[in-house]
């Protein structure tokens, strides 16, 4: 008996210690290992810590979605902008990722064409998928349950050109993926749970029924010069509705002492407990930091990180730093519940990449600039990240909401085109007048917060940006 009570004893002693060194080996690890966004117990406890590690793949589907996609019957007429409110948008870009990505992925192309060609089988009737950013293959093939080291097709995703009509048979349609450079052609058959190909046929007829607007190529109708496809509308009555959008910084973290708790769940999360804080008033800042890390939040809601160990690791797979991106937003989605964040450019330096992201309300994009003279675009939000944590972040948090009843703007481009001699004369006085971006769209900076920002056309040259108000349309 006495025997047995001390065999019973050290099992459960040696149960103790083995699960006592599992948590010591589970914190060690999650200290060591920041990209993965949580220390072991947490991982267990923290629904949201768990859900956002568990669907990455899931969630980086919210960045890979394209800008828009173009409907064209030819190079001489006008065309179709489909944005993600459109139904058609939606049909299309579902169809490409549920069906045909994997289709494309698992065969090597067909053929291979330059840009020259690319060019000109675009201009002919197609549908185009365009994306904001060239997308690495190594990120893609990852939602798709592939393996790069199996892959030999494209590189990127810049665009998605289907071409119904290259094909007489009914059960083929032709794709071409484009990565910047060339062109990836494959013949891709429509299996079940594909749409049919009498709906790529038909859906220039349908938007032409549907009084849908039609846009013209700027480089197209006047003597504009532009390194891309510029859209424009040259119907007089072309207007659409946009809200003044009210930007804010969240509740969450303003900045102030009462908030400090808020603010330490809200930016720290699981390390809110470990980080020594020091708040600076009279400065407007709070730093929190231990031997590895550095938190910072400015009372204009600028929040920085960096990771303070210095030293020449490899970056690693661009998919891996993605992921380590994208993980350190979402844990933090909340604060910015209301808004799309959209990357917009990702660069690989030797020991990290820079991922640059931007935003998007209701399909419309929101850009930002730091307001000094002469300033150009930049980003809300960049991040530096290797395939095992983030490095740097700098992120201008804004809760952005509609807070007017929408109005009628006029996009007609003669309009815009009679305000830039007054405005801006500079842009005319070059031989061929060189644009880079014109669009409908929101701008603000480091210190819009706590006001409301309207409409604006968004203009870009080769030298300068420029902010022109949408011009209001009564009735």
């Amino acid at each position: 008996m006495i025997k047995f009570k001390r065999e019973t004893f050290k099992t459960i002693l040696l149960t103790i210690l083995i699960i006592a060194s599992m948590i010591q080996m589970g914190i060690q690890w999650s200290q060591q290992v920041q990209g993965f966004l949580f220390p072991f117990i947490a991982k267990i406890f923290n629904g949201r810590d768990k859900y956002v590690a568990e669907n990455i793949d899931i969630l980086k589907y919210r960045y890979f979605v394209p800008e828009n996609v173009i409907v064209s019957i030819s190079p001489t007429t006008s065309l179709w902008k489909l944005d993600q409110n459109d139904s058609y948008f939606n049909k299309i870009w579902n169809d490409m990722k549920d069906n045909y990505f994997p289709a494309m992925i698992g065969k090597k192309p067909d053929k291979v064409i330059s840009k020259a060609q690319w060019e000109e089988i675009t201009d002919i009737r197609c549908i185009r998928i365009d994306f904001r950013v060239n997308w690495p293959s190594e990120i893609i093939l990852p939602l798709e349950s592939a393996s790069s080291s199996d892959f030999k097709g494209f590189g990127s995703v810049k665009s998605i050109a289907v071409l119904p009509q290259a094909d007489v048979n009914e059960t083929v349609n032709m794709v071409y993926v484009y990565d910047g450079a060339q062109a990836y052609q494959y013949q891709v058959h429509i299996g079940d749970g594909f749409l049919p190909k009498s709906f790529y046929l038909k859906i220039a007829d349908e938007l032409d029924s549907q009084n849908k607007s039609r846009l013209s190529i700027l480089s197209a109708v006047t003597n504009f010069e532009s390194p891309s496809d510029i859209l424009v509308s040259l119907n007089r009555e072309e207007t659409s509705c946009y809200s003044a959008l009210k930007l804010d910084i969240p509740p969450s973290i303003i900045l102030n002492m009462s908030n400090i708790d808020s603010i330490q769940d809200k930016i720290l999360l699981d390390k809110k407990d470990t980080l020594v804080a020091e708040y600076n008033e009279s400065a407007g800042e709070i730093l929190f930091t231990d031997t590895e890390n550095l938190y910072k939040l400015y009372n204009n809601g600028v929040f920085e990180y960096q990771y303070l160990p210095t030293g020449s690791k490899q970056a690693g797979t661009v998919s891996a730093a993605f992921s380590r991106a994208i993980s350190f937003i979402e844990l933090r989605r909340d604060l910015m519940e209301n808004v799309d964040i959209v990357l917009t450019n990702i660069e690989k330096e030797d020991s990290y990449y820079e991922m640059h992201f931007g935003y998007r309300h209701d399909g419309v994009n929101i850009y930002y600039t730091k307001g000094s003279s002469g300033e150009r675009i930049s980003s809300p939000l960049i991040i530096k990240a290797n395939a095992e944590r983030v490095l740097d972040c700098k992120w201008v948090i804004r809760d952005i909401t509609k807070s007017e009843k929408p109005k009628n703007y006029s996009l007609y481009f003669i309009d815009l085109i009679n305000k830039i001699p007054y405005l801006y004369p500079e842009i005319f006085k070059r031989e061929k007048p060189y644009f880079e971006c014109i669009e409908p769209g929101y701008i603000f900076g480091p210190n819009n917060h706590g006001e409301l920002i309207s409409p604006s056309w968004i203009i870009s040259t080769d030298l300068k940006d420029y902010f022109i108000p949408l011009l209001e349309k009564e009735g």
